[in-house]
């Protein structure tokens, strides 16, 4: 079975931001998750959407996607969500 968990649109950056990488902190999975990162400039909007797989060796997905807007969420083939890291700046910014 497939499990999805969404983490609402967040806009509480000031400016646009960059999310580099998410990692879901799951129990025994046995394939690997996958992240999908919706993200917009505007309210208004059409979501385009960044997918990545977790790596097993780092535990991270990683990916790359810019907008003022982001949404995160992760299918699991197995294994229950305890928490998910997000890492994300401020576009621009290294």
């Amino acid at each position: 079975t497939t499990r999805e968990i969404f983490i609402p649109d967040s806009d509480g950056f000031p400016s646009i931001s960059m999310v580099r990488r998410v990692r879901p902190k799951v129990d025994s999975w046995t394939v690997a998750p996958v992240v999908t990162v919706s993200s917009r400039m505007n309210e208004d909007d059409t979501p385009v959407d960044t997918t990545a797989t977790v790596s097993s060796a780092t535990g991270w997905a990683d990916l790359r996607t810019t907008g003022r807007y982001h949404r995160v969420k992760t299918t699991l083939g197995g294994g229950v969500i305890k928490t998910i890291d997000v890492d994300v700046e401020i576009a621009g910014r290294q």
